[in-house]
């Protein structure tokens, strides 16, 4: 085609991502991204649009279906302030759908295809992980207004035509958050676990408990929320060899906060891993139970940061009941098939001069 045919042709411009299309053709000039990349993305001809009447379509007979299309449909209405309803069955061109794969197309696990064009958009997957993934995907290729809390005026909610097929290389992909040292609370974390679901990242590694605080709370053993929970101050940002003197605390999750966050991922297709330090970096537990170190004297949770010579006493019964006693409220909280307990930086001085500890 010549340049002025090209001039000519393009009539369109979204401007969410960076689009760039024409309409008799269509043809993309420039493209949007997806974060992740998508391990196979093709453009085609045709423009998807979104409208006050379309509709989110589900498959009654595949899991994960319905899930994902009321949570794509959540993420849209506040922005596009459509009603976008959620039903069974075939759509319109109008409409998103979330259908089953033909019986011929091998999709991997937690992968998922989707394609848009001016008849619709549809994601076939292989679970219901793909189906969420190819929901986060979608909404990504929507204008940025699309990721807006309120109303969009004046928005066209338009997507190039668009082949994607798309599978995670790896199984585990995770998020650590440390919250020993610094408290974030239930609100800060559900926004994080947004974040790591419009990435497609399945596992978040929660950092419960180290030498400066202990962040869950555990039945059994209330001095921890009482003592283990707080520390006289802080390290001075910027600078690790002065504190601040502030008292800092107390700060824990609560069992019902923990449900909470566990379930809210879960919708989200996150496991939740907990991390419980043992058997070092235990030190705002023993400040609880000094009886549970080597040499049972009075502590209290460590402020700066390092490594810490006051670690769980690996003689004592006592202990082993303690952190038993432990990790069976925290299972109880949590359902991931694994549970961290640590296990590094942990001094072998105490060890060495307890005479619980050494070999007979």
């Amino acid at each position: 085609m010549r340049k002025t045919g090209v001039c000519c042709a393009v009539a369109a411009v979204l401007c969410g991502g960076g689009v760039l299309l024409a309409e008799k053709p269509e043809r993309i000039i420039s493209k949007p991204v997806v974060v992740p990349a998508p391990a196979m993305m093709d453009w085609r001809y045709g423009v998807f649009t979104l409208t006050p009447q379309s509709v989110l379509r589900f498959d009654k007979k595949v899991a994960g279906t319905r899930e994902a299309a009321e949570a794509l449909a959540a993420l849209l209405r506040p922005a596009t302030g459509y009603p976008l309803p959620v039903k069974a069955g075939g759509g319109a061109p109008a409409d998103i759908a979330f259908a089953a794969p033909a019986a011929d197309e091998a999709v991997k696990p937690e992968g998922y295809r989707l394609h848009a064009d001016q008849e619709g958009a549809v994601i076939v997957a292989a679970d219901p992980a793909g189906y969420f993934y190819g929901a986060q995907t979608l909404r990504q290729l929507f204008p940025n207004a699309a990721f807006g809390g309120e109303r969009a005026t004046n928005q066209a909610w338009r997507i190039a035509g668009v082949e994607i097929e798309d599978a995670p290389r790896f199984p585990w992909r995770g998020v650590l958050l440390d919250e020993g040292r610094h408290f974030f609370g239930k609100a800060y974390v559900m926004r994080l676990l947004d974040q790591m679901a419009m990435h497609k990242l399945n596992t978040f590694q929660w950092h419960l408990t180290d030498d400066q605080g202990w962040r869950i709370a555990i039945e059994k053993y209330p001095k921890l929320m009482e003592v283990a929970s707080k520390r006289p101050g802080s390290v001075t940002p910027g600078d690790r060899t002065s504190q601040d003197g502030k008292p800092y605390g107390p700060f824990f999750y609560t069992r019902q906060e923990i449900r909470e966050i566990v379930a809210y991922a879960k919708a989200r297709h996150i496991n939740v891993v907990p991390e419980i330090e043992m058997p070092g970096h235990g030190r705002a537990a023993l400040a609880a139970y000094p009886e549970l170190s080597c040499r049972g004297v009075p502590l209290e949770p460590r402020v700066p940061w390092g490594v810490e010579e006051e670690v769980y006493c690996a003689g004592n019964d006592q202990t082993l009941r303690f952190l038993e006693g432990v990790l069976d409220e925290v299972c109880a909280l949590f359902d991931s098939p694994f549970i961290h307990i640590g296990g590094d930086e942990c001094p072998k001085a105490r060890w060495k001069e307890c005479p619980k500890c050494r070999p007979a």
